[in-house]
């Protein structure tokens, strides 16, 4: 039966899906078919995130990375995890502050799992993010290596954005930690 309302609310809604990712999810996973239920909870998420409903958006990935335990773990699987990982502790983030405890695990784990998939286009923004955490916890010789770890992906990639927001994390690193040094700071700020 639930198989069979998740099928109808999708062809029902074909044309606005996002009035009922989160219906559809419930049905699959009531189904038992946590494969089917994953892309509608992370879609329910991202569209909670469009309207800076961060509370409900946390839930659905949550959700989401509770069901993708339980699948088979594989490169796939790891790939799925990485991401929820980042949109939630952009999500908690925004719920809780930048220096959230659970925005770190995210980010913390998010981190482990870029390592374990080799997975490169995610590892600037999760350097970034565990940055901001450090930074607003007070934790600067942390914020400082990471800050230096986005630099130095920024140099290799060449990124123009990604060199703006390496010297944005100097920038404000060097703030706290170097406050005699502010032509250093004014260096990255420029």
């Amino acid at each position: 039966y639930h198989r069979n309302i998740a099928q109808a609310l999708e062809t029902l809604y074909a044309a606005n899906q996002d009035e009922v990712n989160a219906q559809v999810a419930i049905q699959y996973e009531l189904a038992g078919l946590p494969e089917q239920a994953l892309p509608y909870y992370q879609q329910a998420a991202s569209a909670a995130c469009r309207v800076y409903a961060n509370h409900e958006a946390t839930h659905y990935f949550q959700k989401a990375l509770a069901l993708l335990k339980t699948l088979p773990n594989t490169p796939g699987r790891l790939q799925q995890e990485l991401e929820l990982q980042v949109e939630l502790a952009s999500a908690l983030m925004a719920i809780e502050g930048l220096a959230s405890a659970t925005a770190e695990q995210a980010y913390s784990r998010a981190f482990t799992v870029c390592q374990q998939v080799e997975q490169t286009t995610h590892l600037f923004p999760i350097l970034w993010g565990l940055h901001e955490v450090y930074l607003f916890q007070a934790k600067y010789e942390q914020a400082c290596a990471l800050a230096q770890q986005c630099m130095d992906l920024a140099q290799h990639a060449q990124d123009p954005a990604l060199l703006l927001q390496a010297h944005h994390a100097w920038w404000a690193v060097l703030f706290f930690l170097a406050p005699d040094q502010l032509s250093q700071v004014l260096a990255h700020a420029e």
